[in-house]
């Protein structure tokens, strides 16, 4: 197994733009498969993008959420959009539904 230096040195030669030549392929698929993108199958995503006009009207979106504002049925879903739809995770058409 090679030692934690050997291991910091994959990583810095795959992210150096460095070309890997065939015969790093082997060791670098056991020992950092992940960080070396390596993984079988494995493809990256883009994070979403933050929705612009998504915010929370309420400076205490935080404090209802933690006591269960965004999970309770007594608020509508246009309620809960219209006051904290960032905090209640809310952002996307159809995150809310109504009981």
């Amino acid at each position: 197994m090679p030692s934690d230096l050997q291991l910091v040195s994959f990583n810095s030669f795959s992210n150096n733009g460095s070309p890997i030549t065939d015969k790093y392929i082997p060791l670098l698929k056991d020992y950092c498969p992940v960080t070396c993108n390596l993984c079988p199958g494995a493809t990256t995503t883009a994070p979403p993008t933050p929705n612009p006009n998504c915010y929370d009207a309420s400076p205490q979106c935080k404090a209802w959420a933690h006591n269960g504002y965004c999970d309770q049925t007594f608020y509508t879903c246009a309620e809960k959009i219209k006051w904290c739809a960032k905090t209640c995770g809310f952002c996307t058409k159809g995150a809310c539904k109504d009981h």
